[in-house]
């Protein structure tokens, strides 16, 4: 293979930062590097790579002999960031595949996920929108799944009350909600 050099490489503007030399560098070894680099990551990658590449060469304090030693610096540092570009993308799927199996996560999982986070939140409006104590009775013994004598205990009211009042609560949410998610009411403790 030939190697390829060109007379208007100046390494001392080079070392001393100056953005024509650095310019004339880019332009010159941009396309061989991205296709060197490009045959490992593809072009797209390979192309960001080179850039980042020479953004840390202009940031770095590195200086260089001659412009074999430049070439040599460019080739050997693009070869190491594609390996690692590549290590790190093979984690990134590893990791991916590795939560999707753990998580068995499908189309059907999610779009019941959906539903169900609907009727909840129709269900939770229309209990919000009971009178306070009817509400209030509604959540504890169907949302929360305490019975009848947990929720008289804790609102300080006869079990009495709590059946009266869970009666007339569902009579109103039975007028409020459609019929699937006024059923639900009575399946939330066991789809929780």
């Amino acid at each position: 293979m030939e190697v390829r050099s060109h007379s208007g490489f100046d390494v001392v503007a080079f070392n001393q930062k100056e953005v024509a030399a650095y310019n004339y560098v880019f332009r010159f070894y941009y396309p061989s590097l991205c296709q060197f680099t490009g045959r490992l990551i593809g072009r797209d990658f390979a192309e960001d790579l080179v850039e980042e590449l020479f953004l840390r060469l202009w940031s770095s304090e590195k200086t260089f002999n001659n412009e074999e030693h430049l070439k040599a610096f460019l080739y050997h540092s693009i070869k190491n960031a594609s390996l690692d570009f590549l290590k790190t993308t093979k984690r990134a799927v590893d990791r991916n595949t590795l939560f999707t199996e753990e998580h068995s996560f499908n189309e059907a999982d999610y779009l019941a996920g959906i539903i169900r986070s609907e009727v909840l939140i129709e269900l939770y409006q229309a209990i919000a929108e009971l009178p306070t104590e009817k509400g209030r009775i509604i959540k504890m013994t169907y949302l929360d799944g305490k019975s009848n004598q947990e929720t008289a205990a804790e609102l300080g009211i006869s079990i009495q009350t709590v059946k009266n009042q869970k009666l007339r609560g569902l009579a109103l949410l039975k007028n409020k909600l459609p019929d699937g998610i006024y059923a639900f009411i009575f399946l939330y403790p066991f789809v929780k």
